[in-house]
């Protein structure tokens, strides 16, 4: 797999970005416009990451920007407990996403495993 478009977790993320643009545009409407930027900006840190790290091309490099982007999706859940608390989201949205954000999470974590034990050291290597 050499193409960051072509793993599901950058998929998911993907998926999960739309979403938080809808939720955003409700913190916006109770003019609430700081917290919206820091959501989507949050959980579009999920998929950038994982791009960039693919971009690098070294595991190493990749396996630092997918930690990252582990970290944004806790950030992003971080937030989404945050909108369930001031009434932008149901409790059962808010269950939902934490499902999707938790397995974009197990995926990377996988995926970190898979290149921790790999002999191919990334792109940017091939000779």
């Amino acid at each position: 797999m050499s193409e960051y478009h072509e793993t599901q977790f950058w998929k998911d993320s993907i998926e999960l970005y739309r979403l938080s643009c809808e939720i955003s545009e409700k913190l916006k409407q109770k003019k609430n416009f700081r917290f919206s930027e820091q959501l989507e900006s949050s959980c579009g840190s999920i998929s950038d990451n994982i791009a960039e790290g693919f971009g690098r091309g070294g595991n190493r490099e990749l396996i630092q920007f997918l930690s990252i982007a582990r970290g944004s999706c806790a950030e992003f859940e971080s937030q989404i407990v945050r909108c369930e608390i001031i009434g932008v989201i149901s409790n059962e949205l808010k269950s939902e996403i934490i499902v999707k954000t938790t397995d974009i999470e197990r995926q990377i974590n996988a995926f970190i495993n898979y290149l921790n034990t790999s002999e191919f050291k990334g792109t940017k290597f091939k000779k």
